[in-house]
């Protein structure tokens, strides 16, 4: 199993030279994991290299599996959330 960090496999400073490279990596790994941080407001969500990222895992007929998470402080926080609307 691999695990592809962008910020450490896209030279930051040279996006474009590298940004063509995204999918091809995506499909190799096989895995992209968005973290939503804050579970209300997901600061990824705001971030066109995230959305990106996320588009090249979900093009037709990719087979790249895309993952949520959040931390278990955000976790809890949405479940208080969604109690306190139930009531």
């Amino acid at each position: 199993q691999y695990v592809w960090l962008d910020v450490f496999c896209i030279r930051q400073s040279r996006v474009s030279d590298d940004v063509h490279h995204i999918g091809f990596i995506e499909r190799h790994v096989g895995q992209v994991v968005m973290v939503l941080d804050p579970w209300d407001k997901p600061v990824c969500l705001t971030r066109v290299w995230c959305l990106y990222e996320v588009a090249q895992a979900k093009l037709p007929g990719s087979k790249v599996d895309l993952r949520l998470t959040m931390p278990p402080v955000q976790r809890a926080a949405m479940q208080r959330a969604l109690q306190k609307d139930r009531s």
